[in-house]
């Protein structure tokens, strides 16, 4: 990620690689084109948050960013001035990763090669509550199936049209829902078709097996649970598979 000139034939422009860039509050920002890896770089994922992350002032033992080191991108581009929040956000739709603030490092993790962390017995929930008070031992709280989109739409770099924005489909089935809306992603990504409409079926996808919200507490001895685990969850004769979002620490329980 030096800081040098090119000259891109396929848009007829020089790019800026890696200049102009300050760093505040809200995070590192640029007045330039900052274009990460070109075929012959072989910049990672973890190469472009890392470099995001050290223009807002983190330094590099503050970083775990090893797991994405697997995902090389076919280019990402910062084309205007924002938070590398917002940046490495988008870049969250593109791959599917985490970024989860553990203990005094920021952790980045794929959900693809998410294990399962431990399994709970339903006799470890509801920590802390009155043993004879009733209650629902995982809180749930689903949105509402008409609120998830018929059809999502990701924008992005298209690879093979000289990197000119494109945009693919994706439809829930009409058999299975009754909603009509649409949402619109925009990814700084460059991606071939295929790889993107892939991308715009998982992002529907995701928006339906994420519609539910449960609530658990447990025993302070599950302090090792942080967000971006997956745990699995028994009541009754169900387990459930749950992907940690928010965890809170009271004295006694979790």
């Amino acid at each position: 990620l030096n800081s040098f000139h090119t000259f891109d034939p396929t848009t007829g422009a020089f790019i800026t690689y890696g200049t102009t860039f300050t760093d505040d509050a809200l995070g590192g920002s640029s007045d330039a084109v900052l274009f990460y890896s070109l075929p012959e770089t072989q910049i990672t994922l973890a190469d472009i948050c890392t470099d995001q992350s050290l223009r807002v002032g983190l330094t590099s033992s503050q970083l775990s960013y090893s797991d994405l080191a697997s995902v090389i991108p076919r280019g990402a581009a910062l084309l205007q001035r924002s938070p590398s929040r917002s940046f490495l956000e988008a870049l969250q739709m593109a791959f599917l990763f985490d970024l989860t603030d553990i203990g005094d490092k920021i952790v980045g993790t794929l959900r693809s090669e998410s294990a399962l962390l431990l399994s709970i017995p339903e006799d470890e929930l509801a920590a802390g509550t009155d043993p004879t008070t009733v209650i629902d031992k995982i809180s749930t709280v689903r949105h509402n199936d008409l609120e998830i989109p018929k059809d999502l739409s990701l924008s992005y770099y298209d690879f093979d049209h000289d990197y000119q924005q494109n945009a693919q489909q994706a439809k829930r089935s009409s058999i299975t829902q009754y909603s009509s809306g649409k949402n619109t992603i925009n990814v700084p990504v460059v991606f071939k078709p295929g790889e993107a409409a892939d991308a715009a079926l998982r992002d529907l996808h995701l928006l339906w097996v994420e519609r539910s919200i449960k609530t658990i507490s447990l025993p302070i001895t599950y302090l090792e649970v942080t967000p971006s685990d997956v745990i699995e969850v028994a009541r009754g004769t169900r387990n459930h598979f749950i992907r940690v979002t928010k965890t809170k620490l009271d004295p006694t329980t979790l």
